[in-house]
């Protein structure tokens, strides 16, 4: 018989492994990808969070991810600081004649690290659900494994 302690046991080391999965992904996917690889998703993204902390109307509200725009908007007020350099004033942006792929590049850094604790929070929250639906572990296991080798981290 299996105790409820190692019940808890092996889903903290499953979400470890999934935790994990995410941010190996994730970082293969940082150190490979430009900023500019997918303009049509990155580039809105970034530019309507930059768009929602300086105050202006967001350009894209009809976007069913209005929820992580508007979470990333505030991380980059929060990051704005600690980076001394204007990397987060939409204005300043506008203003500049040359784009400085550097900064473009650490707000997507900061996009695609948002988006990977996301993404192990909504399984999380499955997860908690799940239980609380009183689904079986391991299909519930199962189906988090199956989502996550179908999800776009």
């Amino acid at each position: 018989m299996i105790k409820k302690s190692n019940i808890i046991n092996y889903s903290c080391l499953f979400f470890f492994f999934i935790f994990f999965y995410i941010f190996i992904v994730n970082l293969t996917q940082v150190i490979t990808q430009h900023w500019t690889a997918f303009l049509d998703q990155d580039t809105v993204i970034i530019y309507n969070s930059l768009l929602v902390i300086n105050g202006y109307n967001q350009e894209y509200r009809d976007h069913p991810g209005y929820t992580f725009l508007f979470f990333l908007g505030i991380i980059y007020k929060i990051c704005s600081y600690f980076y001394s350099n204007n990397i987060f004033n939409i204005d300043e942006i506008i203003k500049n004649t040359q784009i400085n792929d550097y900064n473009f590049q650490l707000l997507f850094y900061i996009a695609r690290w948002l988006n990977s604790f996301i993404i192990f929070l909504i399984f999380i929250f499955y997860y908690k659900i799940s239980r609380i639906l009183k689904i079986n572990k391991k299909i519930i296991f199962l189906s988090i494994t199956i989502k996550i080798g179908r999800a776009h981290v």
